[in-house]
């Protein structure tokens, strides 16, 4: 009986320990350096968390919480055993704007109107941790 308790406890213990660190692993943390725009709205320069949520979802938001976006990915053009976690910006001058999301090997662009001009504006890329 003691026996089983033991494994019974062990096992526990390991699947806690799986579950603990692929909550850690799902959340990435981002450190933007400058204000930008997200579907028209405003966020201040600061850090940013990304996390996984149920299937191909992501939720992005600010540290505080005070702002968040939502957004469904797909398959992308990173490779299958990509890990990163990249947001993309265009920048026109000294404004920035979120142009796409990058979760692993799933991916999303974020539509803006079609325009030649902006997509041959400049990027800047944010890798999270």
């Amino acid at each position: 009986m003691r026996n089983i308790l033991g494994k019974l406890v062990l096992m526990s213990a390991v699947a806690a320990t799986t579950f603990a660190a692929n909550a850690a692993t799902s959340e990435k943390r981002f450190e933007v350096p400058f204000s930008f725009t997200v579907a028209g709205q405003s966020w201040p320069a600061g850090t940013y968390l990304m996390q996984k949520a149920q299937g191909t979802n992501v939720v992005l938001q600010s540290q505080d919480a005070s702002k968040t976006f939502a957004l469904t990915l797909g398959p992308g053009d990173p490779s299958p055993s990509d890990t990163r976690a990249i947001l993309t910006f265009s920048q026109d001058n000294q404004d920035h704007a979120l142009k796409a999301i990058q979760y692993g090997p799933l991916a999303a662009s974020l539509k803006r109107k079609h325009n030649k001009q902006l997509e041959q504006l400049p990027v800047s890329m944010v890798q999270g941790q």
